[in-house]
């Protein structure tokens, strides 16, 4: 891998199946992280369109905005995840997986939440 002029810097010394394999099992993770985070959010409001209007302002403004470069919101969409190559490609040591892990805990949290509230329910 390190052989690529763009991931010279990875932190792992892997084969490019294996940097395929990390790729996509990234992409997936936040991907259901986002789903699920999405369902909880959809489970707390009374309508369909408040759903659908919270989600679109919690998940989707942060998209649209880091998309327009504004530096901002950075830090809180889920866009640099997806796109999992800018990811990987700014990695420089294992520490900066720091976000993958804040997506996966909040995706944790929000599933733990959703089905105490179903089980009450």
């Amino acid at each position: 891998m390190q052989n690529m002029d763009f991931l010279q810097h990875f932190p792992f010394r892997i084969h490019i199946g294996s940097y395929m394999l990390l790729l996509y099992g990234l992409r997936l993770l936040v991907l259901l992280c986002v789903a699920i985070l999405a369902s909880w959010i959809g489970s707390r409001m009374s309508t369909l369109q408040g759903a659908a209007l919270m989600n679109l302002f919690v998940l989707g403004l942060p998209a649209l905005l880091y998309a327009m470069e504004v530096e901002a919101v950075q830090s809180i969409t889920v866009l640099p995840l997806l796109s999992g190559n800018e990811f990987l490609r700014s990695l420089e040591n294992i520490i900066d997986f720091w976000p993958v892990g804040l997506c996966a805990a909040a995706g944790i949290l929000a599933y733990l939440r959703m089905k105490r509230s179903w089980v009450r329910n």
